[in-house]
């Protein structure tokens, strides 16, 4: 029983569609608690090392990740990891045109 419990909550949707919006959530409310709470920024790591570890099942935080880029939000090296690993070509290109002073769209 525990096999397919661990096969179901590993699937590729149950990832995509549960596991991805709540990592982005606790990742918001982090945002608003890392001016007072000196473990933010420790939770916020293991936070963006679980989206990466997700890589391109985790390509609907890709816009996210651009946002707490440019608003230098977070260790900006490990947020360019994760832009990298969710986004593919597309978060390459992005971290590219942010590199150039473009921004993203």
């Amino acid at each position: 029983n525990w096999l397919v419990a661990t096969a179901m909550a590993n699937g590729p949707l149950v990832l995509e569609k549960l596991v991805v919006p709540m990592l982005l959530a606790e990742l918001g409310e982090l945002s608003q608690l890392r001016a007072t709470d000196e473990g933010a920024d420790g939770q916020q790591q293991q936070l963006l090392c679980a989206i990466i570890g997700l890589g391109p099942l985790a390509r609907s935080a890709l816009r996210p990740l651009l946002d707490m880029l440019e608003g230098s939000y977070g260790d900006s090296k490990l947020v360019a990891m994760a832009v990298r690993s969710v986004g593919g070509i597309d978060g390459l290109e992005a971290l590219c045109s942010i590199a150039r002073g473009e921004g993203t769209a």
